[in-house]
């Protein structure tokens, strides 16, 4: 699974803007502003250029989003495939053989 700052950051950027996905995540504005501040330090780049109009990825934020996009797509096609397994599993097969040779 995706960390959550990863997770809020993908919700910032999808909504277009820390106030829309702070009310779409029901959180405050400062706690969004805040985790995409610490993804930002930890990766000593701009991910987000914040605009009065909301924000815009930088090449950074870009590549960022993108990758939790496709972690998220690889996450969901393995849950699938342990379901599959599961369900598998679970099936019972019965055979019966009719005429047997005497």
């Amino acid at each position: 699974m995706l960390e959550e700052k990863h997770h809020l950051f993908e919700a910032v950027v999808s909504a277009g803007s820390i106030s829309k996905a702070a009310e779409k995540l029901n959180c405050c504005r400062k706690y969004l502003s805040t985790t995409i501040e610490d993804l930002e330090r930890a990766a000593g780049v701009r991910l987000i250029e914040r605009l009065p109009s909301g924000i815009r990825l930088t090449e950074p934020g870009r590549t960022l989003y993108e990758t939790c996009i496709a972690v998220k797509r690889l996450l969901k096609g393995a849950e699938e495939k342990f379901q599959n397994l599961k369900e598998e599993k679970s099936k019972i097969k019965i055979m019966f053989t009719t005429g047997l040779a005497s």
